[in-house]
């Protein structure tokens, strides 16, 4: 033993064990400071979630008739105003939403204005475009739509829902929407991925019911499913963009109007623009505009914009023709 103790007090060794020991407290105290910073960001990330939390469901007064009809009266009067650029639009579902909006109002104008879209959007070279069945649910169709090799997975089903002809995916075909939620798990394919995947699926069921299609399942059970999925979406989600109008409305359009939360829809009137238009890009509605998401997108564009593209537009038909339908569907509770 004392050989041994001596051997370990020569110069090297006992160099060798104060680099041990000056490890060991270095580690300990790296050790110390990572969790300290874990823990600090672990607790930001709460706060944060908290408070994205609150600020899309905190308590608020509903909102009045007189409110409604407003906002309506303006996004209406916008409508007017754009009317050459909303009719070069072709895309039927936007028509099928003016449609719908004009049915339930009995509004002379958009009747007059869904008539000339469908006069110049589904006629003569068109007229047997599949999608002209949006808005005329017995008409003769083609079997397929020009360039439907270029259709994403979610434009397929709603070519299916027109057709009742199952087109493929690359897990199968579209019947797979008329059996499952293929926005699932939510997180990573509604949150990370596509925002509007559930919604996407809601209205293709709607319009695969409408078109008449024979043999169809009980879409009931599968539809109360995606619309429980939807408020779970405006619960967690703080931003108010094109989403956040099309959540509101897929309930509103499937009587779930007791649901929505009057501050999901108050945050959506707040963001109406001074024209009476909406905007479909990212905004918190409670913040000033130096504060918004766009703002510093716009911002990080104008320094590199080989890695930012400006996101802002000025004219939004599709957002706007969706706070339409929901504005109508909402004012006819009155």
């Amino acid at each position: 033993m004392t050989r041994l103790a001596t051997v370990q007090n020569l110069p090297i060794f006992k160099h060798e064990r104060e680099a041990l020991v000056h490890k060991r407290a270095v580690g300990s105290v790296n050790g110390r400071w990572f969790l300290l910073v874990a823990a600090v960001l672990l607790s930001g990330l709460a706060l944060a979630v908290a408070g994205a939390w609150y600020l899309a469901n905190r308590p608020m007064p509903p909102v009045t008739p007189e409110e409604i009809a407003q906002h309506r009266a303006k996004a209406m009067q916008w409508l007017k105003q754009h009317e050459p650029q909303v009719l070069a639009d072709p895309n039927a579902a936007l028509w099928w939403m003016l449609q719908k909006a004009a049915q339930h109002s009995g509004d002379a104008y958009l009747q007059d204005l869904t008539g000339k879209a469908l006069q110049r959007h589904f006629s003569g070279f068109y007229a047997k475009e599949p999608w002209r069945r949006m808005m005329e649910p017995q008409a003769e169709i083609s079997a397929y739509a020009i360039g439907v090799e270029r259709l994403v997975d979610y434009q397929r089903f709603f070519h299916h829902a027109m057709t009742c002809r199952p087109m493929d995916l690359p897990q199968g075909d579209t019947s797979l929407f008329l059996q499952q939620d293929m926005c699932s798990p939510m997180w990573s394919a509604v949150f990370l991925t596509d925002a509007v995947c559930t919604t996407h699926q809601v209205v293709g069921l709607m319009l695969i019911r409408q078109t008449g299609c024979a043999g169809l399942p009980d879409l009931g059970p599968l539809t109360g499913h995606l619309l429980d999925d939807v408020e779970t979406q405006l619960t967690w989600d703080p931003l108010v963009r094109d989403p956040h109008y099309q959540r509101l409305l897929v309930l509103a359009l499937n009587q779930r109007q007791a649901h929505i939360k009057p501050v999901w829809l108050r945050r959506m009137l707040q963001s109406q623009e001074p024209d009476g238009g909406w905007l479909g890009y990212r905004r918190i509605p409670e913040l000033p505009a130096l504060m918004q998401p766009w703002h510093w997108r716009e911002v990080l564009a104008s320094h590199r914009p080989d890695w930012f593209a400006p996101d802002r537009k000025t004219f939004d038909f599709h957002a706007t023709a969706q706070a339409i339908l929901l504005l109508t569907l909402l004012d006819g509770q009155r």
